[in-house]
């Protein structure tokens, strides 16, 4: 049976509210070391909020927020970041566009 490839596009929509005042130099300096570098607070805040949120966009869009387990409430946690709710970190989103941009028959016989 011939295989079939399908290229699908998904467009989520997600709205990150990020708190500077928690997007210390201290913090900067530690997620560059332990997860990735999105510049320094004290050079262009812009620029910092943008690559944090467009990061957590991509975490929520992948199902990478997850609550902690055993709390006695459901706390949403983030690596990195911690608990969203201490960070003061909010984040909603919605699959808002799925389009096949693709669809053929791959004539390659399946293994």
């Amino acid at each position: 049976m011939p295989k079939q490839t399908v290229t699908v596009d998904v467009v989520h929509t997600v709205k990150v509210t990020l708190d500077t005042d928690k997007l210390t130099q201290e913090f900067c300096d530690q997620f560059s070391e332990t997860i990735n570098y999105f510049g320094d607070s004290d050079e262009d805040m812009n620029e910092v909020v943008e690559e944090h949120a467009k990061h957590l966009a991509t975490l929520y869009s992948n199902g990478a927020i997850y609550d902690i387990p055993g709390s006695t409430q459901a706390k949403q946690f983030i690596e990195g970041y911690g608990p969203l709710g201490e960070m003061n970190i909010s984040i909603e989103g919605e699959v808002t566009e799925i389009n096949t941009t693709d669809f053929g028959l791959n004539t390659q016989a399946a293994e």
